[in-house]
């Protein structure tokens, strides 16, 4: 049993790199056909600014997804759950979603659908650091971090919860400015999320301190 699972564990990053990597074409497929089908993407107008701005959106929040996944699976490892296999399809679904509403009137739906993409990628992700926590494997990783704790769980909600904001405000008082507004703010919340991964990415996999700085915290 111990060598299944140590196969397991040592395969599943390249399982799941392959299965999202597919999943992930597809969406940009599917994105690229959604943008050359809306003519309204083609005309002068408001209209035409929501919508190239949800695709940009979509494309971030598509990127941002690749990311996180690939951040944990590069940096840990941990026996698989069936569920670990399923999440990137259920992602991917919801990514499938906001690639094909790219209307206008639908813009307070399609948040709400681009938070359940954010919640899914914080929950599987959450649940793989987890379970990597109790492997030994990993504990030069995990020494690097605090425990998980509750305003770890805040950060999460609060991209999710952040999603949902625009979304009540278009359905509340509506209108093409209020989605643009919401959009920008959409935008801004992912490049802050890729800088954050982009920051647990260098600190465990950038270059190594030299041996007479390792005690400088400064760097």
């Amino acid at each position: 049993m111990q060598t299944i699972r140590e196969r397991a564990k040592h395969q599943l990053p390249s399982v799941l790199l392959t299965l999202l990597s597919i999943i992930q074409a597809v969406a940009l497929e599917l994105l690229w056909s959604s943008v050359l089908s809306h003519p309204h993407l083609w005309e002068p107008g408001l209209p035409a600014v929501v919508g190239w701005l949800q695709a940009v959106v979509a494309m971030m929040g598509f990127v941002l997804i690749w990311l996180v996944y690939v951040s944990m699976v590069l940096r840990v490892v941990w026996v698989p759950r069936i569920l670990d296999t399923v999440y990137p399809f259920v992602i991917g679904l919801l990514e499938f979603i906001l690639a094909e509403m790219l209307q206008p009137e639908a813009v307070a739906l399609w948040f709400v659908v681009l938070a359940g993409a954010c919640a899914a990628t914080s929950f599987a992700t959450l649940t793989g650091y987890r379970s990597a926590r109790q492997d030994p494997a990993n504990e030069e990783l995990f020494a690097l971090y605090s425990p998980y704790s509750t305003r770890d769980r805040l950060a999460g909600l609060g991209l999710v919860g952040g999603m949902l904001v625009p979304s009540v405000l278009i359905a509340w008082i509506g209108g093409e400015v209020i989605s643009i507004l919401g959009l920008l703010f959409a935008m801004g919340l992912m490049a802050a999320q890729c800088r954050i991964v982009a920051g647990y990415w260098n600190r465990a996999l950038g270059p190594e301190k030299p041996e007479d700085d390792a005690s400088d915290s400064s760097v």
